[in-house]
């Protein structure tokens, strides 16, 4: 694999960044008119099209289906319900990233990863910050329940991204629009014992643009589109090259909710922030590494 990114897969990698980064700003823009699972429902009906034209992967399907529960289905319904009770989109992303510790405890647990020390002390860096975010708990735009919802959709998402990854395909555009689909069915079992689908019946009837177009970002240019791109990036380069542009998704959510709802950046935010994005560069960059590397360039 290459020592450095090619400019293609610099861009292709800021591009998911940007995507990412206004994605949790499209879902609470949606939320505001329909609730999570109606949301979800419709944002995945979308896809479906894609199956019509994407051969069916010939892989366990009980894995995928387990993995579509875990990495969708339950990592979305816990993200919305964070929104809805609260918490702004921006702080949501930052505390998101733990995610990435929960990847390193599902690693090492399940699949029997090897781990590092530094990864066990940038895991408790990292929750330190999380632990100074969760002093803000009385006020409120920062309801514990949101702090809780997040956190369980961070570690949904790393289970379900651990056992995605144990699946053997060579077409991951295939497995990622199938597991699409099995979302879309997910979500339509919830809306259905929800409200029986008045909410996206009401919605079909009279549409409004702004929500419209939220479903088209997250359903097809976010989780359809980037996630191809960044799988492509990661097959023709190395992971410790790619993941530190991920720490900066949450600065693009928080600039763009800054913006948009005018969230708002206190002392103890930066800082707390400060520390959970310091913790995930920690655990994921290894200055030696990066000195020998460059040295042999």
């Amino acid at each position: 694999m290459p020592t450095v990114l090619s400019v293609p897969a610099i861009f292709a990698a800021v591009f998911c960044v940007i995507t990412w980064g206004f994605n949790s700003i499209a879902i609470k823009i949606g939320l505001q008119r329909l609730d999570v699972s109606t949301f979800n429902f419709l944002r995945f009906l979308i896809v479906i099209p894609f199956i019509f034209f994407v051969p069916r992967p010939q892989l366990p399907w009980g894995r995928v289906a387990l993995a579509a529960f875990f990495w969708n289905i339950l990592n979305f319904a816990f993200l919305g319900c964070a929104l809805k009770a609260g918490i702004p989109p921006g702080t949501l992303m930052f505390i998101f990233q733990a995610n990435v510790f929960f990847s390193v405890f599902f690693g090492k647990t399940i699949f029997k990863e090897a781990i590092t020390k530094r990864q066990v002390v940038s895991m408790i860096i990292g929750f330190l910050g999380v632990g100074l975010l969760c002093m803000d708990v009385k006020t409120e735009a920062m309801p514990i329940i949101g702090i809780i919802f997040v956190l369980l959709s961070a570690a949904c998402s790393s289970f379900g991204v651990s056992l995605a990854k144990s699946i053997t395909v060579e077409d991951k555009f295939s497995l990622n629009i199938w597991l699409n689909f099995i979302t879309f069915m997910g979500f339509a079992v919830a809306t259905l014992f929800d409200d029986g689908f008045k909410g996206a019946q009401s919605f079909l009837l009279s549409p409004d643009m702004s929500t419209v177009l939220c479903l088209l970002f997250t359903g097809v240019l976010s989780t359809t589109i980037a996630n191809f791109v960044w799988v492509s990036v990661l097959k023709t380069n190395d992971l410790s090259k790619v993941v530190p542009f991920m720490t900066l998704i949450p600065v693009v959510a928080l600039l763009t909710s800054t913006a948009v709802f005018d969230e708002a950046i206190t002392s103890r935010k930066c800082l707390a922030f400060a520390i959970i994005l310091g913790s995930v560069i920690y655990g994921q960059i290894r200055p030696r590494a990066l000195i020998k590397s460059a040295l042999h360039r």
